[in-house]
């Protein structure tokens, strides 16, 4: 192999060696253009590299994030750090647990009947005496079907 020293200046309008399969005997620094897959591959000294797919460096974990089990340096793997108290984690889905958000951290009128889907409010869903009819009667107009003592049947309209 002989080496050609361009004293820094810069090549132009240069294509890469276009093969079907890796070269054999590569040295350290090689690269060549697969035309089976259409990919630039450079051989590391032990293996070909697809250059198409990048490679991470470093990965800083940040605010809520700590280094996951078996995480190193070439593999990096996050975990979001939750309490397990207001969030969670489920099948790779961060989420809000039952009962994690609190009317403190509502603005006023921030839940409305037009944003609640039908059919997601049960009595299950509901606290005791969550519903009194003070607060039913804060509702600018509807009908409310009940009784105010307790009975049994049907409920009139």
């Amino acid at each position: 192999m002989v080496s050609l020293d361009l004293n820094k200046n810069q090549i132009l309008n240069v294509a890469l060696q276009n093969l079907a399969t890796h070269p054999s005997n590569p040295v350290a620094g090689q690269i060549y253009f697969n035309t089976q897959d259409d990919v630039p591959y450079i051989w590391d000294g032990s293996a070909w590299l697809n250059l198409s797919e990048g490679s991470v460096t470093s990965v800083t974990a940040g605010q809520g994030l700590v280094p996951g089990a078996g995480s190193s340096a070439s593999d990096p793997i996050l975990d979001v750090n939750v309490d397990n108290l207001t969030l969670e984690i489920n099948a790779d889905t961060v989420r809000i647990k039952d009962l994690g958000v609190g009317t403190g951290k509502l603005a006023n009128n921030a839940v409305t009947t037009a944003k609640i889907l039908n059919s997601n409010v049960t009595t299950i869903k509901l606290a005791d005496d969550a519903v009194t009819f003070a607060k039913i009667q804060d509702v600018a107009s509807m009908t409310v079907l009940g009784r105010f003592t307790g009975g049994v049947g049907d409920v009139a309209a």
